[in-house]
């Protein structure tokens, strides 16, 4: 009967749920305490009245917090595909960043594909196991269904499709060669490594942000002359001294 009424009020609170029971001609000893009990065990009332959970949040990965040289520890994901034209002049693609102590990926049967081919090479080649040994590269995948740990990467992913539909819309399907969508790559690596790793200052002595490019290339995306007799050392200075500075803000 409680739990009958305690439905007709729409699952109000003890005070309601009483009064809808008394004005229909009911008196319960104990009734409040007997309300009480319906309403605790209400499961309706216990998705409407929740308390919104806090997400546990997992500990960085170790070799996001290790002292390293940049893209010594690097993560592997794809997105696509695209048809491109390949003429005869070769697609190879020249390494840029040098050698990575530790690639992270996730399960993709592509990535698993490549690293069985790698294993059958170290069987067969000593070259390639004194390569990749010498340089003490790893290879380590995710856990299946586990995509959160390698949230990093898919918010990069997301910011570099975005990038690549807005600039795709003005390159026509036959243009769309493997330089092409090389050098759209390289526009879309230098926009997202522009991005601040700083909340933006309202000191007018820091008007430049400190970002990755800064640390990539050692300048800004603009450089623009002091005012005052400043030859060439004297730029080249004042600009390290600005990345210097904005380093030890951020480490």
């Amino acid at each position: 009967m409680q739990r009958h009424y305690h439905q007709k009020c729409n699952h109000q609170g003890r005070h309601i749920s009483l009064g809808t029971l008394r004005n229909e001609g009911y008196w319960i000893l104990g009734g409040q305490r007997q309300v009480s009990k319906v309403i605790k065990d209400c499961v309706v009332c216990k998705r409407l009245r929740g308390k919104v959970q806090e997400q546990i949040m997992a500990d960085l990965p170790e070799e996001r917090l290790t002292e390293a040289p940049a893209f010594t520890f690097v993560g592997a994901d794809v997105f696509g595909p695209w048809l491109i034209r390949s003429f005869k002049t070769g697609s190879a693609v020249q390494a840029k960043r040098g050698p990575a102590k530790q690639i992270r990926s996730d399960c993709g049967t592509n990535f698993e594909e490549a690293c069985n081919e790698l294993g059958h090479q170290l069987v067969d080649k000593d070259c390639v196991k004194r390569y990749l040994f010498g340089r003490g590269c790893e290879w380590i995948f995710n856990p299946p269904h586990a995509s959160h740990m390698g949230g990093a990467l898919e918010r990069l992913i997301g910011m570099a499709r975005r990038i690549l539909d807005s600039v795709l819309r003005e390159v026509k399907p036959s243009q769309l060669t493997h330089e092409v969508l090389v050098t759209l790559m390289a526009e879309v690596s230098a926009i997202i490594n522009s991005h601040p790793l700083l909340p933006d200052s309202d000191d007018p002595e820091l008007p430049i942000n400190l970002s990755p490019n800064m640390l990539l290339t050692m300048k800004a995306s603009q450089i623009t002359d002091p005012e005052g007799p400043f030859n060439q050392n004297d730029l080249l200075r004042n600009q390290w001294r600005r990345v210097q500075h904005l380093s030890n803000m951020f480490w």
